[in-house]
Order: structure tokens, then C-alpha cells, then sequence
């Protein structure tokens, strides 16, 4: 499901503010697209959303909290940061240089802190992966910038992102990426079919409304493959790692995710999942 640009950008720049060229003189520098570097790339995308207005300000420092933990795992030579759109609609997206999106309606779509770990994982594989970075230099080459300026390449970014789909083929490395990753921290591994569960359910509600505005974060989310194939695939092979560990203790954080306090600051102690428990999603 695509929109055309104007339309599809027109909330996003609501929320971003003024145009990137102002915040800086640096970024009216005119950089030859071969010779463009992620990380300074991912630096001018995230001046932009650090002047922008965003959502709660103590959700986005919860994010970061985790984010922070997971890019521990990370091979990319730059910081993640996590920036709150106040859009209702449940969505993640991953632009180049590390920086995230997530909206409001996403956190209080999941239904645990493991399932946000799973969704913040999935967009750091596209990042590690280099989906990101390769799909907006194909869109640079491919409309023939000529001489652009830092600042007018991370705006093109940001609106080639939100209209982008990724291959199947690149969702799923993003999907594996994340499983593997959950598996190097605390949290159980069926957190991730979790977070494909808790995103049908929502996407099953919303059929049945009507929905007739252009929304970018929505249609970045419609193009994504069935959530239906995502979840059963993480379902089975949660399912083989618990019956291969079966004295593992893996963390869940319902009540964490709900008042925006991370494990790495308080572990609760009915939040963990054990051989015989059922207090997991998926």
C-alpha cells in the first residue's frame, strides 16, 4: 500500500518541525552521494528528530534504556537512538545510521518489555544488515540528485523510508537477526512470535474500521509480509530453543513495559518464564 509523496509526508514534517538546513551550517554542505558515510549520515537524521516535537518524553528514555543494551551487540561503528512519533498507529521503522522510530501506539499495542526488545531488534537488523542504507542510495541514485546538500539528503532519506517496503527476503533476515539477538539477552524467545501476535491482533481490529487518510506509518506497516506465517515460523523455534534449555529462565516484563521501567533498572520477580510456567505470550 503506497501514497503519493506529498501526501505521505505532509504529518511526518508536522511532527519533524522545521526543515533540517536551519539547524546547522554543516549540514548545507554539499557531500557526492558515493562518498556519503552512514555515520554522518545517521547523525544528521537524528539533529532532525532531536529538534522535533515528540512523544512522552520518559517512553522515549525507556527506549533508549533498552536500545542501549541491545546495540551492546552491534557491529555498526555508530550510537542507536530511539526517537517517539505521537501517531496511534503500532509501528517501528529503522533509517540509516541507527537511528529508530516507534510510536506511541506501539508500546501500548505490545504486550511485553521481551516484545518491545523483539520489534527494536527486528529494525536493528535491517540497520546491521545494511537494508536501510542500501535502499536510499538506490532512491539517491535512481532520481539523479544532483549536488546535494547533507541536509537535503537526510530529509530524501526520511521520506524514502516511511514509503519503503523491504523484500520479504530482507524482513526475514531482519526477523532471524532479532531472534538471534534476543536469544544473547534475558529475555524469552517467545517474545518475538509474542510481538507478531499482539500486531495481528491489532491489525485484525483495524480491518474492520474504516480508514480512508494517508498515514505514513501506517502504510510502512501494511506493506510488511503476513504477520500470520512471522508469528507461527517464531512460535516453533521458540518452542525447540525452551525444549533444548529446558533449565532456562527467561524474562517477560509485562509490568515493566506498562510503567516504562526496564529490567536493567528493576527485575520483577513474577516476570520470569520457567520450564512449566505459561506466563508468556506467543
Amino acid at each position: 500500500m503506497q501514497t503519493p509523496l506529498e501526501s505521505t509526508l505532509t504529518r511526518t514534517y508536522q511532527v519533524l518541525g522545521r526543515p533540517i538546513q536551519s539547524l546547522d551550517r554543516a549540514f548545507t554542505r554539499i557531500i557526492p552521494i558515493d562518498s556519503l558515510d552512514e555515520k554522518e549520515f545517521g547523525e544528521a537524521i537524528a539533529v532532525r528528530y532531536a529538534a522535533a516535537k515528540q512523544g512522552d518524553e520518559a517512553s522515549r528514555q525507556y527506549l533508549q534504556e533498552i536500545l542501549d543494551q541491545l546495540s551492546k551487540f552491534a557491529k555498526k561503528p555508530f550510537k542507536y537512538r530511539v526517537f517517539l512519533l505521537p501517531h496511534s498507529v503500532p509501528n517501528a521503522c529503522a533509517l540509516p545510521g541507527g537511528v529508530i522510530l516507534v510510536t506511541e501506539g506501539l508500546l501500548e499495542v505490545l504486550g511485553s518489555e521481551a516484545e518491545l526488545v523483539s520489534v527494536l531488534a527486528h529494525e536493528m537488523g535491517h540497520v546491521e544488515r545494511g537494508h536501510c542504507f542500501e535502499a536510499v542510495k538506490f532512491q539517491m541514485l535512481f532520481n539523479k540528485l544532483k549536488t546535494p546538500t547533507l541536509g537535503k539528503l537526510a530529509d530524501f532519506a526520511v521520506g524514502v523510508m516511511l514509503r519503503h517496503a523491504f523484500s520479504k527476503t530482507q524482513e526475514n533476515e531482519a526477523d532471524d537477526y532479532a531472534f538471534a539477538l534476543i536469544l544473547r539477552t534475558p529475555y524469552d524467545p517467545a517474545a518475538v512470535g509474542g510481538a507478531f501476535a499482539s500486531l495481528k491482533a491489532y491489525s485484525g481490529q483495524e480491518g474492520r474500521s474504516k480508514r480512508s487518510h494517508a498515514d505514513p506509518v501506517r502504510d510502512y506497516f501494511m506493506t510488511h509480509p503476513p504477520l500470520a506465517l512471522r508469528h507461527d515460523k517464531y512460535v516453533q523455534a521458540a518452542r525447540i530453543w525452551w525444549q533444548n534449555h529446558p533449565g532456562a529462565k527467561r524474562y517477560i516484563g509485562s509490568g515493566n513495559l506498562q510503567l516504562r521501567e526496564s529490567y536493567y533498572r528493576r527485575q520483577r520477580p513474577g516476570e520470569w518464564r520457567q520450564p512449566g510456567s505459561h506466563n508468556s505470550r506467543g
